[in-house]
């Protein structure tokens, strides 16, 4: 069965104003988007397949931190509920394609997990632009990867079974 919400523990949480009082976001909570969200879901799913193709021409895989050559086909190596594929990889491809334009696949996260799909903690404050801007570099190009490893790219390469 397929996720239909991840959290992500922030490796530098952010201050932010909830009910009048100052709390300290540790962790996002996030949903998998609908139809509603395509403005959003389809150009970046259109940058996931460009990296996926970008990591298959170089035939690499990311183990680790390294990267290392691999003629085994990602889809291989998945399993029948997983593609193996992580966000560390989804992101690296995104890096790797120069076609990419890194800028504009931030800024349309951005407004994806802006347009209610994101919780701060285990309240129900949505993430918002403001509070978005105050995540580091650093957390928000994981939560970049994880979020479009675990709910984007696995239709790509979806199989009903029988």
């Amino acid at each position: 069965m397929r996720k239909t919400q991840i959290e992500y523990t922030l490796t530098a949480p952010f201050t932010y104003t909830n009910g009048g009082r100052q709390c300290a976001a540790t962790k996002l909570v996030m949903t998998a988007p609908c139809n509603k969200h395509s403005k959003y879901t389809c150009y970046l799913k259109s940058v996931v397949a460009k990296s996926l193709i970008t990591i298959r021409k170089n035939q690499a895989v990311l183990v680790g931190d390294d990267v290392v050559e691999d003629k085994t086909p990602v889809s291989d190596k998945a399993s029948d509920d997983d593609s193996g594929i992580t966000g560390g990889i989804v992101t690296y491809g995104m890096y790797a394609d120069d076609s990419v334009d890194m800028e504009k696949v931030s800024h349309m996260f951005c407004s994806l997990l802006c347009s209610d799909l994101c919780t701060i903690d285990d309240t129900k404050e949505n993430m918002t632009t403001a509070y978005y801007n105050l995540i580091s570099a650093h957390d928000s190009e994981e939560i970049l990867g994880e979020y479009l490893a675990n709910f984007l790219q696995p239709s790509l390469f979806y199989t009903k079974k029988t």
